[in-house]
């Protein structure tokens, strides 16, 4: 079969592209906290009597550190074993090419399922990691009187560039506030929204999302802070419960009293929690008796 003249050369431009944020092959990116990379047995079919080992591989793919990791098994009486902890793994540094640091757990385990002989039986181990993250986001706003916003529009000027930067963990903050904010000698609100979501797959709470501390589960703490001439005021928000597990919104009230010069405010939030992240895999057990 020929390639004309046109796709070869377009095949051949393609080849040479270079792949930004690659290292072998694999692109490298910021990503949810603690994944689970690998979960499985040595041996995925065993008869009963033998031993198994179950290995995970565990990476901090966050932009923040974990801390107090620990990971254990269940699934089965003769599957739990003992617990696999860590102090804390580095996070990634997606611009460097670092994917983050890694923690390796294995358990060794000997079935005993008493089925008869010929009987097979497969059995689902899962693994449940816990550790404890953060996450923070910080939006600049543009606050200004309004003849000074006013005198900036008119000449076709620029006013500051508003951004805002974030963490990359489990759970993700959105600041939600529309610039520039014109002060002024009477106190004038603007609303400001913050949203809180779970998009980790896993659960959130206070403190450690073990079985102990169920009453905690989809809770996280937030602190919330902004800067002068700046005044953020969102009620009780240090508690916040996630709808479902998932998310939530706050509704803030941002003011300024008084003139104030061309200046640029932080609001910066952060959530501190606990996390728990679950992978299942599979054992077939022949009987042998």
């Amino acid at each position: 079969m020929k390639i004309s003249e046109t796709l070869l050369s377009l095949l051949l431009l393609l080849a040479v592209i270079p792949v930004s944020g690659c290292i072998g092959g694999q692109q490298i990116t910021g990503g949810p906290g603690l994944v689970i990379e690998a979960f499985e047995p040595d041996f995925p079919q065993i008869y009963d009597g033998e031993s198994v080992q179950l290995r995970a591989l565990i990476r901090n793919r966050g932009s923040m550190r974990a801390g107090e990791i620990k990971a254990k098994i269940s699934g089965a009486d003769w599957i739990a074993g003992t617990e696999c902890t860590e102090t804390e793994l580095l996070p990634a540094v997606p611009e460097n090419g670092i994917e983050g640091e890694v923690k390796t757990c294995q358990w060794n385990i000997k079935s005993n399922t008493n089925l008869p002989e010929g009987v097979s039986m497969t059995y689902y181990p899962i693994l449940n990691v816990y550790y404890i993250y953060s996450t923070s986001t910080v939006k600049s706003i543009t606050i200004g009187s309004a003849d000074d916003i006013r005198r900036i529009q008119n000449t076709g000027g620029s006013l500051p560039s508003e951004t805002t930067s974030s963490t990359s963990g489990p759970v993700s903050i959105d600041i939600v506030i529309k610039g520039p904010l014109r002060a002024s000698e009477n106190r004038i609100n603007f609303p400001v929204e913050i949203r809180i979501t779970n998009n980790g797959g896993g659960v959130v709470c206070i403190d450690r999302c073990d079985e102990t501390n169920s009453e905690n589960w989809n809770k996280l703490n937030l602190n919330i802070n902004a800067g002068e001439p700046l005044e953020l005021d969102c009620g009780d928000a240090s508690e916040i419960s996630l709808w479902r597990g998932q998310s939530n919104t706050i509704g803030c009230k941002a003011s300024i009293s008084g003139q104030a010069t061309l200046t640029q405010a932080l609001i910066t939030v952060t959530a501190t929690y606990g996390y728990r992240i679950d992978k299942t895999t599979s054992i077939t057990v022949t009987g042998t008796e």
